[in-house]
C-alpha cells in the first residue's frame, strides 16, 4: 500500500534511509513515556542490548512512517493481524499522528483480517486509554513474553457490511 498525506502529515512505508531516524525517534520516545512506569534499568538494558534496532530490522517491511515537513514524527509496525509496535516522537504527542498511524494500520489490516489485535504494557495508561478511545476492547492481561512486565491485550473486529457505526460521543 502505497503513501497519503492528509492535513500535512504523510503516511508511507519506511524506506532503508529512515532506519536511523526511527532508533531515535523509538529510543526517545521509551525514554520518555516508558521509564515511569518500567524502570530506566529496563530501557536502558533494553536499548543498550540492541532491542531498538533488533525490532525495527526484524519488521523493517510493514513498518510505515509518520512525516511531517520532512521530519519523520511516528511509525507503526504491524506483523499478521498484529500492531506490534506504535510509536510517536514526545514533542508531537497529542496532535492527532497516533490516531491517523491507528487507523491506518486498522483499514491495512481489516483489509485481510476480520479482527486484529495488540499489546500494550498495563501500567502504559495514557496508551490504554488511547487505544480504549479508537474503539478497542481489553481482550485479557499477560505476563510480556519478550519482557516479564504486564501486558493488556487489545481486541478490535471488521465491522459487518452495511453496519451502522455511531457518530463520534455517542
Amino acid at each position: 500500500m502505497k503513501g497519503f498525506t492528509l492535513h500535512g502529515l504523510t503516511i508511507r512505508p519506511a524506506g532503508e534511509n529512515d532506519r536511523d531516524a526511527l532508533v531515535t525517534l523509538a529510543i526517545c520516545t521509551a525514554r520518555t513515556n516508558y521509564i515511569p512506569f518500567l524502570g530506566r534499568d529496563a530501557i536502558e538494558r533494553w536499548i543498550a542490548g540492541g532491542g531498538v534496532t533488533d525490532h525495527l530490522d526484524t519488521h523493517s517491511g510493514t513498518c510505515r512512517v509518520a512525516e511531517r515537513d520532512g521530519d519523520i514524527v511516528g511509525f507503526c509496525v504491524t506483523k499478521g493481524p498484529l500492531i506490534e509496535l506504535l510509536m510517536v516522537a514526545p514533542a508531537h504527542q497529542r496532535r492527532g499522528i497516533g490516531r491517523v498511524l491507528l487507523a491506518d494500520a486498522e483499514a491495512r489490516l481489516f483489509a485481510e483480517h476480520a479482527v486484529i489485535r495488540l499489546e500494550s504494557f498495563a501500567d502504559n495508561s495514557a496508551a490504554n486509554a488511547f487505544y480504549m478511545s479508537q474503539g478497542w476492547q481489553p481482550d485479557g492481561m499477560a505476563a510480556g513474553q519478550d519482557t516479564g512486565f504486564r501486558t493488556i491485550g487489545f481486541v478490535k473486529r471488521r465491522a459487518a457490511p452495511g453496519a451502522m457505526i455511531p457518530p463520534e460521543g455517542m
